[in-house]
């Protein structure tokens, strides 16, 4: 700058202290981009990294292919349309979000991650890297290399602001990418494409910087420049056309001076700079088409058009249009935050009508110019125009805004909204706001003066003015933050003990549920799953009071009803679980698992008739299911009608030959019909299946004994009484028979 000081303007503080306190800064914020992926991190940890997309994708290479290492569910090649949500139901849990074709698997997310980052890491560990940790380690690259921007901004630009308002700039642009991964409620390869981008694009804005600021050097950073963007957009190639950025050094260079071109910059000079700046982006893109065309037969197709998801099939708007932009510009700019007056306050924005063939939103918290305020402060970057001097950051200003500009308009002609994708160009705009905030603070240390004219004290007035208006945003976005960020990992933490409850892991999933509440104590689904975490373990009585809880905060909640249904079955007490399973059927008539529960609970309560009623609807709803037709075949003996309830166990024999217990069922029901050389055969069958049943072996030896098989049905006795020594006392009561 060449502003000109009053005596008294503020020394510049050691560039030591500086140094070591933007070091503080950056280990503070990668210590909240730690805590934002702990609980994905989590999950992971109890499940298998070998089966993340991009480790199959990883695997698949390692084996020559280009598909990814696992095989396509047959099933998907006998439909018509295998991309019908419709028809892939059932094969979506195993291959969601995946591209089929021709039989094979393949991923249409970018395919930089794979190649930078999880190949690389098994080669030089031998273990599978974690979603969650790649997601973090891309952050933490892109955060870097925005912060070194920003710092060199500082020092280069502005040396007489005060430290720690650079400090503050560079903390507020660290907290915009921890709340951005924060939100993201699990890390999946979605946020790891996502993530890869932002690191790229930091990274070729970095070299860009440096290419305006190293003239003698200025090829070699565009030629870096471009090899990252390139690798920005085969990990994102929804950053595509912000790729023209790496054209304005090259326009820079060209536009300096007053002499006509010819004397400006010789052709040939020109077009090196060009080709540094283009070269290894295209070739990079022919690379991705090379891939593509192997893959899909069109250099074109990512394979999105082959994607198996849950979603219906895009209209006949596609993927992007204009039709999808004042819906998407509201929905990533100007919808406004809720609040509550309970913590964490913030609450996820409510959810409104989308425009035709648009997918809809993922959970946000409002738009970007009420959440994130001090974007507003990009504004004051124009500032910097009023120095001469100031020409090269005017064009490092313009690139950042041009980055924005380009990713954000891509982003809102989009068929689908979510908070995520704001990653593609929020941090270019919060970098133009860190240097306003940068240039308001430099007018105003050039303006202390001793001088007071009317004038100067106006202008010193309304700079001062300034200062609280930047420092009010920022502290709106540190309140913004930190709710959306407490609600967010609350959220991460409910969900991360859901996927452990269903991985079999349910102490962890109960310190999962239990940390959730203690950051939001009215979280009824919190609760619910801290119910079924305590199910999973058996511990009944626990499981009834989080459900009660539950249901005290949010009464709707069908399935925790349900789940304490099932308590309140195992724990005898049926009438009460009959109240909620009768609710159960009426909510969702089309289950069979709640019919046969509220079946079961009914034929306990001693009323068989409404029982059957219940298990013969769900062996409509479920008829291969042998344990339904079991509970049937127990429903109807109970009221006599043994011919049927035979013909009940026989159908779900033949569904589960090899269950022990469905042919001892039969067999006792032939022993109750007087058919007793057919049930001395499903007998024998069941002590095959189950010879370590003492049960089995004595009612098959009872049965003996009828037929009069004395020395069989001795044997019998014996093995019964080995495995249980208690029943010595029937064998005498027999006898004395």
């Amino acid at each position: 700058m060449t502003d000109s000081y009053a005596p008294d303007a503020p020394a510049a503080a050691p560039a030591w202290l500086r140094r070591y306190m933007f070091f503080v800064v950056c280990v503070a914020v990668i210590g909240m981009l730690i805590m934002g992926a702990e609980p994905g991190v989590w999950v992971l940890k109890n499940s298998d990294a070998k089966i993340c997309y991009y480790n199959l994708l990883v695997q698949g290479f390692r084996a020559g292919q280009l598909n990814l290492k696992k095989d396509a569910p047959p099933g998907l090649a006998q439909l018509a349309n295998p991309c019908d949500p419709a028809q892939n139901a059932p094969y979506i849990a195993d291959v969601g979000d995946m591209s089929y074709y021709k039989g094979k698997l393949y991923l249409y997310y970018g395919v930089t991650p794979a190649l930078v980052l999880y190949w690389p890491y098994l080669a030089l560990t031998g273990h599978y890297l974690q979603d969650a940790w790649a997601a973090l380690i891309f952050c933490s690259i892109g955060y870097l290399a925005g912060a070194c921007l920003l710092y060199g901004v500082w020092r280069r630009y502005f040396p007489r602001i005060n430290m720690w308002v650079g400090l503050a700039g560079i903390f507020i642009f660290g907290l915009l990418i921890a709340a951005r991964e924060s939100e993201w409620v699990g890390i999946r390869i979605y946020e790891v494409a996502l993530s890869g981008g932002f690191a790229f694009s930091m990274l070729a804005l970095a070299a860009i910087w440096a290419a305006f600021h190293q003239p003698n050097r200025r090829s070699l950073w565009l030629l870096l420049g471009s090899l990252a963007y390139g690798l920005a957009i085969t990990s994102r190639p929804s950053l595509l056309f912000g790729a023209i950025i790496l054209l304005i050094p090259v326009i820079q260079v060209w536009h300096s001076g007053s002499a006509p071109l010819p004397r400006r910059l010789p052709l040939w000079e020109l077009a090196r700079l060009v080709a540094a700046a283009l070269g290894p982006l295209i070739l990079i893109g022919a690379g991705q088409m090379i891939y593509n065309a192997e893959r899909f037969g069109n250099p074109l197709e990512y394979g999105c058009r082959y994607e198996v998801t849950g979603l219906a099939p895009a209209t006949d708007l596609g993927q992007f249009s204009l039709h999808y932009f004042w819906f998407n510009v509201r929905y990533y700019f100007w919808e406004p935050a809720q609040w509550s007056r309970h913590l964490p306050f913030l609450r996820p924005a409510p959810h409104w009508n989308t425009s035709s063939g648009h997918f809809g939103t993922d959970q946000y918290y409002g738009g970007l110019l009420t959440i994130y305020a001090p974007v507003w402060l990009a504004l004051a970057a124009p500032l910097v125009w009023r120095d001469p001097s100031n020409s090269l950051l005017r064009w490092f200003i313009a690139t950042a805004s041009l980055l924005f500009i380009t990713n954000s308009l891509t982003i809102c002609l989009f068929n689908m909204a979510n908070e995520r994708y704001e990653l593609d160009f929020l941090p270019a705009l919060m970098l133009v706001a860190v240097i306003g905030i940068f240039a308001i603070e430099n007018l105003r240390a050039a303006r202390v003066s001793k001088r007071s004219s009317s004038r100067e004290r106006r202008g010193n007035f309304l700079l001062n003015i300034a200062r609280l208006g930047w420092c009010a945003l920022a502290a709106c976005m540190v309140i913004t933050t930190f709710s959306g960020g407490l609600d967010a990992y609350t959220t991460a933490n409910y969900f991360a003990g859901n996927v452990l409850v269903n991985r079999g892991f349910p102490d962890a999933a109960i310190q999962r549920f239990q940390r959730a509440l203690a950051l939001e104590p009215e979280f009824a689904g919190a609760y619910a799953g801290l119910g079924n975490a305590f199910l999973a373990e058996g511990r009944n009585a626990d499981a009834i009071v989080e459900y009660e809880k539950a249901l005290q905060i949010n009464p709707n909640l069908g399935e925790t009803r349900y789940g304490l249904a099932v308590c309140f079955m195992r724990e005898g007490r049926f009438s009460d679980a009959l109240v909620y399973f009768q609710k159960a059927v009426e909510i969702a008539p089309d289950s069979a698992d709640a019919r046969n529960n509220y079946g079961y609970c009914l034929l306990q309560t001693g009323r068989a008739p409404e029982a059957i009623v219940q298990f013969q609807k769900a062996v409509e709803l479920a008829p291969e299911s042998a344990n339904l037709r079991c509970g049937l075949g127990n429903a109807l003996l109970k009221v006599g009608r043994r011919d049927e309830s035979i013909a009940q166990y026989q159908k779900a024999m033949e569904i589960a030959p090899d269950v022990a217990g469905i042919h001892y069922q039969l067999a006792s029901c032939l022993a109750q019909s007087g058919r007793l050389d057919d049930a001395v055969g499903q007998y024998q069958k069941a002590v095959e299946l189950e010879p370590d049943s003492a049960k089995f072996h004595w009612d098959y030896a009872r049965t003996l004994r009828q037929k009069g098989m004395t020395n069989e049905a001795g044997a019998q006795f014996k093995k019964a009484i080995e495995l249980d020594p208690s029943l010595t006392n029937n064998v005498e009561a027999l006898k004395r028979m």
